[in-house]
């Protein structure tokens, strides 16, 4: 939100607080952007005339509203002259601004713009608080994604509206607003159901003309929801239901855009949801893969001592002609040909493999559109294409540099939900891997949260104590490979450079997904995270095809050894993205 600048009479400090500008204008007051001691900015809603006692209610109930997706309440002093509260600044223009400006919002950005303000309006709701004002003036589009604002009017969920005026925008307010009636969580609810149309067509569902026709049709007509498109259509038309016991609680309707049960955990929930509202400084994807216990500790007993030889001085066995599987890519492009395999050399087909349908159901995109332009944009677009596309077959060639570790891996990747009952696993790898010994084994790794099975050359592995090398070489894939670390590490760079549609960046190792991180200080025999943040950080480059899916992704590992830099480089490229789920049978 842009400050304008002091007027005459506008006071130089509030509190303990430097004022510097004006945010804005209310019936309540007037809203400056103020500076702490430590030069953090902060909002200060400054109250005219006298207090209510209701009031207190209001800052001490806002104090409880946990942090997800929402501006924090910082401090109050109710008996300043004049009164004051003090939030969390926003560095960020209002979802109105923004869509006057720029216009609509689509796609996976509008689905993000969702899922954040529904997890606020949850978290708001959860500390028994109503905001009352919902509205696209009080979202603001941070750079960690959008924030809802302005507590300045709500009062603890069981408090009767006041009698003596209406509270809330028209256009944005729910039929009970108008007539008198119980006011509580399900009029937020309604009112996020009129931002998000706003958000989608450019105007509220109800019109934005003269306040009598706009409480007429509030009252009365049928939203006008234009071309708002499923799933989010269907969500917002319950929440516009004139009687609020038949709309959904924001709640539910988080859960619903999660793609969660309605059982599902709440707390859980609002950190998901702040997790795929968010732009940066945490990961958005939807499940880790990555989960501990799985197939990133199935190397421990190995990686240490058979990969990394830093501590011997051991000379690197430069390149390697080994073996490759047909049409496994090159770290210099291209193809490899595939060496003929020996008798007996080919395993048993794993008892998984990923569905494979007809031509009719792969998801494409004619035309191809824009390709992301903002880190924002390139997550949500990569995890919705996925999402909608969750099976591709993939090629791998990596190595680590001074080590024996050389090797390739093709096969098949699954992203996205679970059947339990059909033991579908929607995340998982189905692969065979070759080692500079040149023998192929069938790896197959199947996982939901924390259920997972590990299989090799078709039989399940149960005792991972001691596990053979071609599993430590299934870790490396899944760590430098996975839909969920190419979004978690493009969350977490802080910039990203663009051509077309290749991406790359750069950050230190410590801000990797916690696997990675875990797995890059086991090979080096047990680096501490400062060593890691120090000596090593990680490039990447990922190529997006046309319909913002991964065509290939480079994982290079920098790292000064014996005082040399060098680079341990990873490759994969993904095809045949469809739909379908990775099984086990």
């Amino acid at each position: 939100m842009v400050s304008g600048p002091l007027r005459r009479g506008d006071p130089d400090r509030i509190g303990g607080y430097l004022i510097t500008g004006r945010l804005g204008e209310g019936g309540q007051g007037v809203v400056y952007l103020g500076e702490g001691d430590g030069g953090e900015k902060v909002a200060i809603k400054v109250m005219r005339g006298g207090i209510e006692r209701s009031f207190e209610k209001e800052v001490a109930a806002a104090r409880q509203v946990a942090e997800f997706c929402t501006a924090r309440v910082l401090a109050a002093d109710l008996d300043h002259d004049p009164p004051y509260v003090a939030s969390e600044h926003i560095d960020g223009p209002s979802l109105a601004a923004v869509v006057e400006a720029e216009g609509v919002v689509r796609g996976a950005v509008l689905h993000r713009l969702a899922v954040g303000t529904a997890t606020a309006l949850t978290a708001i709701h959860r500390a028994g608080v109503v905001h009352r004002d919902f509205k696209p003036g009080n979202v603001l589009i941070g750079p960690d994604g959008p924030r809802v604002i302005d507590f300045g009017i709500a009062r603890l969920a069981n408090v009767t509206a006041t009698t003596r005026g209406l509270m809330g925008t028209p256009p944005y307010m729910a039929p009970e607003q108008f007539d008198a009636g119980q006011v509580g969580p399900a009029t937020d609810v309604f009112a996020w159901g009129s931002t998000m149309t706003y958000a989608a067509t450019g105007r509220p569902p109800f019109g934005g003309d003269t306040f009598a026709a706009i409480a007429y049709r509030i009252l009365h007509g049928e939203p006008e929801l234009g071309d708002l498109a499923e799933p989010l259509r269907s969500i917002v038309a319950r929440c516009l239901a004139k009687d609020p016991a038949r709309r959904p609680s924001a709640r539910d309707v988080l859960l619903e855009l999660l793609g969660e049960a309605r059982t599902g955990d709440v707390t859980g929930a609002l950190r998901q949801g702040r997790l795929t509202a968010t732009v940066e400084g945490a990961p958005v994807t939807r499940r880790r893969l990555l989960l501990a216990g799985g197939v990133a500790a199935t190397a421990l007993a190995v990686t240490g001592g058979v990969f990394w030889r830093w501590g011997t001085g051991s000379p690197s066995p430069g390149p390697l002609s080994i073996p490759t599987v047909p049409g496994t890519p090159t770290l210099g492009g291209g193809t490899s040909t595939p060496a003929p395999a020996s008798a007996g050399s080919t395993p048993a087909a794993v008892n998984a493999s990923a569905s494979a349908p007809a031509p009719s159901t792969r998801v494409s995109s004619s035309p191809p559109g824009p390709p992301p332009a903002r880190s924002a944009e390139l997550v949500a677009a990569v995890e919705s294409a996925v999402l909608a596309a969750p099976v591709a077959d993939f090629t791998f060639e990596g190595q680590l540099t001074d080590s024996d570790f050389l090797g390739t891996a093709t096969g098949r990747l699954g992203y996205g939900g679970v059947d339990a009952e059909a033991s579908q696993y929607g995340t998982g790898f189905d692969m065979r891997v070759r080692m500079r010994s040149g023998k192929a084994r069938k790896v197959a790794v199947l996982w939901e949260e924390g259920r997972q099975e590990t299989y090799l050359d078709a039989r399940r592995v149960k005792d991972q104590a001691d596990p053979p090398e071609a599993l430590s070489m299934a870790e490396m894939v899944i760590v430098t490979a996975s839909v969920d670390v190419i979004l978690d590490l493009a969350i977490q760079t802080t910039r990203i450079t663009r051509e077309g549609r290749l991406y790359s960046g750069q950050l230190v190792t410590t801000r990797a997904p916690a696997a990675v991180v875990d797995k890059l200080s086991e090979i080096t025999g047990g680096w501490t995270p400062e060593q890691l943040e120090r000596q090593s950080t990680i490039q990447w480059r990922l190529r997006l095809d046309a319909d913002d899916r991964p065509a290939t992704f480079d994982f290079d590992w920098r790292a000064l050894l014996h005082g040399s830099r060098t680079t341990s480089p990873f490759r994969t490229v993904y095809r045949d993205w469809r739909a379908g789920t990775v099984t086990i049978s």
